[in-house]
């Protein structure tokens, strides 16, 4: 037998790694829940340290993956948000993504070839992008 999923407009998967993305989140749904937006926020459990920022990068993207999984299974949302590119990484279905800084900025070189290439992917993929700022935009 399956279970009835809860019907909701947004569900918001976050990254939530520092105190200023929990905010972040926090801030965007109370504003939605203001407007009378119903919300569901899928936060992954914080994953295990590791030595790099590109596997840091992809602890952190399974980790939003599997949180986004095990929301689905609970909730119909209208539409999918993701609040950062790396919280799209692995997203089980396309979504808007929200972002303020790009993995082509924000990690050069050999911290983030794999990063910049999949992030260019789920970037051209989504349905919407929200950029935080007009930096954001370049």
């Amino acid at each position: 037998m399956t279970a009835t999923r809860t019907p909701v407009d947004v569900l918001l998967v976050s990254l939530g790694t520092t105190f200023g993305l929990r905010t972040a989140d926090d801030q965007l749904t109370a504003l939605l829940r203001a407007e009378g937006i119903t919300v569901e926020v899928a936060r992954p459990v914080p994953p295990r340290e590791v030595r790099t920022l590109a596997l840091t990068d992809l602890v952190q993207a399974r980790a939003c993956r599997a949180a986004a999984r095990e929301a689905l299974e609970r909730v119909e949302p209208r539409a999918l948000l993701y609040a950062s590119t790396t919280a799209a990484m692995f997203g089980p279905r396309p979504g808007a993504i929200r972002f303020d800084a790009l993995a082509q900025r924000t990690r050069p070189g050999h911290d983030g070839p794999w990063q910049r290439a999949l992030e260019r992917r789920r970037l051209r993929a989504a349905p919407l992008l929200l950029p935080w700022a007009e930096g954001s935009l370049e």
